[in-house]
């Protein structure tokens, strides 16, 4: 802890990433506390990567997901980086509880570096958007596959409509949109060129659109 101090305070770390954790909660305060107390910088980023821990680890592992088993220092991480070992064929609730994060307020990061994707979403304005969960019933879009599922970013004047496939092979959606919850009327989706994700295209309301097995759509739809 006072090497950490150290380091803080004095070379201009305001961050800590950890592979895996070795200590309990009230370390794990003490950590987030140095952090804090030291920099003044909240909110502070906080990071921790994990395996799966399903699999015999070198101690015979918890063989629980990582959610479960470091859950007590969730309200000090600022994000994750879950993702190695994870079996990327499971259902769409895996994703959801053992990767993304979302269900503890966290977001995982996939560590892809797609530089791409975080331009588009930084010229979209995503840090402003309300997020509707497609496990949402509330979602003001929804789609006619249960393998295709979609989540909304809604904004004042535009939205960006998330679409991912569970289908075993590719396959054409078609959305059902709630305009008014939508808060827009009726418009052209957009996909927009993102290098290494997906092609210029666009679509009316009404018509069907294809997604790519495993793989997915960003479409923009504006005022």
């Amino acid at each position: 802890l006072e090497g950490w101090h150290w380091l803080v305070e004095n070379t201009g770390v305001d961050g800590l990433y950890m592979d895996g954790i070795r200590y309990d909660r009230e370390r794990m305060k003490r950590v987030a506390k140095v952090l804090y107390r030291t920099t003044g910088n909240y909110p502070y980023r906080m990071q921790f990567h994990c395996n799966d821990c399903y699999g015999p680890g070198p101690d015979g592992g918890p063989h629980v997901g990582p959610s479960s088993v470091f859950m007590e220092h969730f309200p000090y991480l600022s994000d994750l980086w879950f993702g190695e070992q994870f079996d990327y064929n499971r259902s769409p609730d895996f994703w959801l509880v053992e990767i993304s994060g979302i269900p503890f307020g966290l977001t995982s990061e996939m560590l892809d570096s797609h530089r791409a994707m975080w331009k588009f979403w930084d010229e979209f304005g995503i840090q402003d958007a309300e997020m509707i969960g497609y496990w949402d019933p509330d979602c003001p879009v929804q789609t006619d596959r249960e393998d295709i599922l979609a989540t909304v970013y809604r904004k004042q004047d535009k939205a960006l409509i998330a679409l991912a496939s569970w289908a075993e092979a590719a396959v054409e959606v078609n959305l059902d949109i709630d305009w008014q919850a939508l808060g827009l009327e009726p418009a052209t989706l957009t996909a927009l060129p993102i290098a290494n994700f997906q092609d210029t295209a666009e679509f009316a309301p009404d018509q069907p659109i294809p997604v790519e097995s495993a793989k997915g759509q960003l479409l923009v739809v504006a005022d």
